[in-house]
């Protein structure tokens, strides 16, 4: 995703302040609304979906909510902000369906997930109900609102260390193949990110432009 911010509402200040200042405080206010309005969006999404999203290193990665593992592999987001040269924020997101790993919830996160006593004995006490196959059997919470038990899945470790949701294609013990969920594109745009973005831009770019063409003034930054 690129986006040119290009706002003509600003282009009559241009005619007062130099274009070292204009630059500076036109890429700052920028930023800081983009950076406001991913952060909402990552609010909406965590909202909707299990899931959460984390910093790790210079990208943005999706993480098991309950253990914190991430992927290499997918659910990734890398932000490249705009400076005085180049007026484009590019909001790079990884296209494969996030691994289904990412989304597990064993008995033991959902115990572990309520909130008073009472609610962790109900969940133990339906667990010890069940026998022991369906005890076993890989459960996952995608949605909030919706645990899913998978009947014929299994969880396992590869050589690379990578622990992923399997299932068998046939009755033979191969081949597998690795279960995937929905898009990290998908999960923006269903939060509609881009409204929110264009909303934030309608509503607070002058006046953070002011704000911060006034602090610029004041040598508050350089």
């Amino acid at each position: 995703m690129k986006i040119e911010i290009d706002y003509k509402e600003l282009e009559k200040l241009k005619e007062n302040i130099s274009k070292e200042v204009f630059n500076k405080t036109f890429t700052a206010t920028v930023n800081e609304i983009f950076n406001n309005s991913f952060s909402k969006t990552r609010t909406q999404i965590k909202k909707k979906w299990n899931i959460d999203i984390k910093q790790e290193n210079k990208e943005w990665v999706f993480a098991n909510k309950s253990t914190g593992k991430t992927n290499k592999r997918n659910g990734r987001m890398k932000l490249t902000r705009a400076n005085v040269n180049n007026k484009y924020i590019i909001l790079d997101i990884s296209g494969t369906p996030l691994n289904l790993s990412l989304f597990e919830f064993t008995w033991t996160q959902e115990i572990e997930a309520k909130k008073t006593f009472k609610s962790a004995m109900k969940v133990i006490k339906k667990m010890h109900n069940m026998d022991k196959l369906n005890k076993n059997k890989v459960r996952v919470n995608i949605l909030k609102s919706q645990i899913t038990t998978l009947e014929s899945a299994f969880v396992a470790t590869m050589k690379n260390g990578h622990i992923g949701i399997f299932e068998r294609l046939g009755s033979k013990r191969l081949p597998i193949l690795e279960k995937r969920t929905i898009t990290p594109q998908s999960m923006f745009k269903q939060v509609d990110f881009e409204n929110i973005l264009e909303k934030d831009f309608d509503e607070k770019m002058l006046s953070r432009f002011f704000h911060n063409l006034e602090r610029l003034s004041n040598g508050y930054w350089k």
